[in-house]
């Protein structure tokens, strides 16, 4: 173990202080086609022919669950774990973006090289699609060898479970965004938090999802779980008015007791002067909600559009006027002007 380590700490400053190849250098090339011919040839097809013509005699594999094999070692339980089953070939395959490739010099020629990267394990059953069971991280280190790359050591560590998303909120960005999942997990246990969802979004596309915790006890949360997310409906409300002002079907200035007339509110001065642009600047002059009051009573705390004061009931009576005049839920004229059009699925009101 001491021996694995000490390499490990030799390799891991030669990383730092070294200048990564860029993936147009020659080498860079040389090593991705090594690589290729070990993994998708040797390792996914069973080319054993190959992968023996591109090992070094005095090769070392060593893996973090599994110790250390010489060469002989490898190949031997190479057989008898991954060609041995055709009915469940284990599968690997690249993350997209994870290689690196670092020189070694000598004299200022390049006699070897070091190969980083990530690999997803899968497994291959006939007339099924790939299932994927896990990944992990690999360090090799290739000698040029009378012209030819053979590769001398080679280390498997960091094996894990990551969970699989659909192809569109993975964007195989070299490993994964949310790389710290059992951490995540503790830290919502510890704080009592059921569950979490995270979205990145580049470049206004939706890049990846992760879920963390359980939607309820025993039922883990899923990719597409659907959260209540509260006040947060107001910026949507406002966008979705928007449109429709954009469509001409609605204005930011006409009073809304032209539609709607809340029976609390018939009686009061102000209630010609609230308009949409007033709610939506939260400016509407009414509470946040009339059951906060002391009275429970809904009334004009102010004239509208004369001071900041934000409230949950000027989005209210704005849903009441809108769905009175267009004769729709605002539901349905979300699906239609927002919702519809961008493709979400999971979102609604209720």
């Amino acid at each position: 173990m001491k021996r694995v380590l000490i390499i490990a700490f030799c390799l891991s400053i030669y990383l730092s202080a070294s200048g990564q190849l860029a993936d147009n250098d020659p080498v860079y090339r040389e090593l991705k086609k090594a690589d290729s011919l070990l993994f998708d040839e040797g390792f996914n097809h069973c080319r054993l022919d190959i992968m023996q013509s591109i090992m070094h005699p005095d090769l070392q594999f060593i893996h973090d669950q599994n110790g250390i094999q010489n060469r002989s070692e490898f190949f031997r339980n190479f057989e008898e774990s991954i060609c041995s089953n055709p009915g469940a070939k284990p599968i690997r395959k690249l993350v997209k973006g994870s290689l690196k490739v670092y020189p070694l010099m000598n004299e200022g020629k390049i006699y070897g090289a070091i190969q980083t990267g990530i690999h997803e394990f899968y497994i291959a059953e006939p007339g099924k699609d790939l299932r994927y069971t896990g990944s992990a991280k690999f360090i090799h280190n290739w000698l040029l060898v009378n012209g030819n790359w053979q590769l001398y050591r080679a280390y498997s560590y960091d094996h894990g479970h990551q969970a699989k998303y659909p192809p569109r909120f993975e964007d195989n960005y070299p490993f994964p965004l949310f790389d710290k999942d059992p951490e995540i997990e503790l830290l919502l246990k510890n704080l009592k938090i059921p569950s979490l969802s995270i979205g990145f979004i580049n470049n206004r596309i939706l890049k990846q999802i992760r879920a963390f915790g359980e939607q309820k006890p025993g039922v883990p949360v899923a990719w597409n779980s659907i959260y209540k997310v509260a006040s947060l409906t107001k910026p949507i409300t406002a966008l979705i008015v928007l449109k429709l002002v954009e469509k001409g079907e609605w204005s930011l200035d006409e009073p809304l007791s032209e539609y709607y007339i809340e029976p609390e509110l018939k009686k009061s001065p102000y209630l010609q002067k609230l308009t949409t642009r007033n709610v939506l600047s939260q400016q509407s002059g009414l509470p946040n909600w009339r059951y906060l009051r002391k009275d429970r009573k809904l009334v004009f705390e102010y004239e509208p559009g004369t001071k900041f004061q934000y409230s949950g009931e000027g989005f209210e009576y704005l849903r009441k006027a809108m769905e009175k005049k267009l004769g729709k839920s605002l539901e349905e004229i979300a699906d239609e002007v927002l919702f519809g059009p961008l493709g979400m699925q999971d979102t609604h009101y209720y």
